[in-house]
């Protein structure tokens, strides 16, 4: 064969082996930065979950807290009632403090179902059946029971609650 013939056969084979290693190249640098881009949108929908959750954490320790402030007024609502009228449950909370529990106790409703937690939801939502369990008291003796389990609870609750919300935080 001549040299010209091997200078073609030289120059095809260069050509084909080049367009390959191009071809090989691009296709590695695509998956890479396909498999980054994945990796991107991730770290971003994870931390828009992180974000959601701390923000929801703090409305809910404020609503936590709330609710036992609220429920805090309401038996000292009930003790002056019964001081006035030797009588537990004489009368009904006034309307202001009524609709201020029931705010606070939906809203507390609504921010536990949106807590990524189950062990926390569940303390949570026992929190509240303590709280109510407090409203539905027929006895003076039985509301000062209950709001003692209510401010025992609140403590391990918050203290649960403060621990989910730092861990969102590293």
């Amino acid at each position: 064969m001549d040299a010209a013939i091997w200078g073609f056969i030289g120059t095809i084979v260069g050509a084909v082996v080049g367009a390959s290693a191009s071809i090989l190249t691009t296709s590695i640098n695509g998956r890479n930065a396909s498999k980054l881009q994945f990796k991107a949108e991730k770290y971003k929908r994870d931390e828009r979950f992180r974000e959601f959750q701390r923000e929801n954490l703090l409305k809910l320790q404020n609503t936590l807290s709330n609710s036992m402030r609220l429920l805090g007024r309401a038996h000292l609502e009930d003790l002056n009632n019964f001081k006035a009228a030797n009588k537990w449950r004489s009368q009904l909370l006034s309307e202001e403090l009524d609709e201020e529990i029931r705010v606070s106790f939906r809203d507390l409703s609504i921010l536990t179902e949106r807590v990524s937690n189950d062990d926390l939801r569940k303390d949570l939502n026992s929190m509240k059946e303590l709280m109510t369990s407090y409203i539905l008291t027929q006895t003076k003796e039985e509301a000062e029971i209950q709001i003692q389990k209510s401010a025992d609870d609140f403590t391990i609750t918050m203290t649960k609650l403060g621990h989910d919300l730092r861990t969102l935080y590293n």
